[in-house]
């Protein structure tokens, strides 16, 4: 599955249709399934590998670098930007704290344990100086090519990384909550097994 999403198969699909175009516009005669062939695998062996997100396991993570890079944007929001920006910055760096006690629990390679910490130490960052960057008139007014403005953009950036951290907290704390359903359970049936073997001994007595 991996690989039929792949720069490989993409280029080498594409090139094999382009060898089937030519050969039904009748420029290829008989030998166009090796044509078709030989074109993609032309195109698989060309094109590079498509990156793979890096695998990260819990004890990649540092969760005293962690800490500091939200401390870090806690302390520039807290200063000279609107106070909804602020807020919302403030919720994604609390809710990634709150997660850092549960990263030991998840599996090697864990996808969500390497989005946790890039969120901490990049993409957060990367969005609130962005936009500390820039004056506050021009930041609050200007326009942008797509209608927004600077202000607007990094309000739906926000939004995106909270909803991703969300994400990632439903995914950590899916083990937890599915055993305290389990236990839930299990109380209700011992509960009412109790409750009928009560009954059942008043009602010999």
């Amino acid at each position: 599955m991996t690989y039929l999403t792949s720069t490989k198969n993409i280029v080498g699909l594409s090139l094999a249709i382009l060898g089937l175009v030519v050969h039904f516009a009748g420029a290829v005669g008989p030998l166009w399934p090796l044509v078709v062939v030989g074109l993609y695998a032309v195109g698989a062996l060309a094109a590079p590998s498509s990156p793979r997100l890096p695998s990260v396991s819990p004890d990649t993570l540092d969760p005293d670098e962690v800490r500091r890079a939200l401390s870090q944007c806690e302390r520039k929001v807290s200063r000279g930007v609107p106070p909804d920006i602020a807020q919302s910055v403030l919720h994604i760096t609390s809710g990634i704290r709150d997660l850092l006690g549960r990263v030991a629990d998840q599996p090697a390679a864990s996808e969500d344990v390497f989005i946790l910490s890039r969120m901490a130490t990049d993409y957060l960052p990367t969005t609130v100086d962005g936009f500390l960057r820039l004056p506050n008139a021009y930041a609050m007014q200007h326009k942008l090519a797509d209608g927004r403005t600077p202000y607007e953009m990094v309000q739906g950036q926000l939004k995106l990384l909270d909803s991703k951290l969300q994400d990632v907290s439903d995914a950590m704390l899916k083990g937890d909550s599915d055993q305290l359903a389990a236990h839930g359970r299990f109380l209700e049936e011992s509960f009412a097994r109790s409750s009928l073997s009560l009954k059942t001994s008043r009602g010999e007595s």
